[in-house]
């Protein structure tokens, strides 16, 4: 599953991050990459927003922050039903433009097989120039 929550505002401009949770965690997708994970200085931390979605669902979370300013922070984060072994944050950013990022996760998904997998959750933007 991928999503971009916009900063787990809904349409009504409410920042709910259960809402999302109560998504994800109805999908229930063994991996999650959400685009956009981010709030305001003295709100919700970009941690605390994504740990709500992955404590609800039952998964574990890898962040790749790609602003973390002094009044506002946002990125990208994997969700997982299994383990996280490594991450690593890419920035891919253009100068003049807004600031952008990946963030990889070694991931071990549960079962019989035991799944190795390199996971990458990217937020690009549209501009010719990105």
């Amino acid at each position: 599953m991928t999503w971009n929550i916009h900063g787990m505002r809904g349409g009504d401009g409410r920042v709910d991050p259960e809402r999302v949770a109560r998504v994800v965690d109805e999908v229930k997708p063994d991996i999650v990459g959400l685009q956009e994970v981010g709030a305001l200085r003295g709100a919700t931390r970009l941690e605390a927003q994504a740990q709500a979605v992955a404590d609800r669902a039952g998964m574990q979370v890898a962040l790749g922050p790609t602003v973390d300013g002094r009044e506002f922070c946002y990125g990208n984060c994997i969700l997982v039903r299994g383990s996280i072994e490594a991450t690593l944050s890419y920035d891919l950013s253009v100068r003049g433009r807004e600031p952008r990022g990946c963030i990889r996760a070694d991931v071990l998904l549960p079962g019989e097989a035991c799944i190795s997998l390199h996971v990458f959750n990217v937020h690009l933007g549209l501009h010719w120039r990105e």
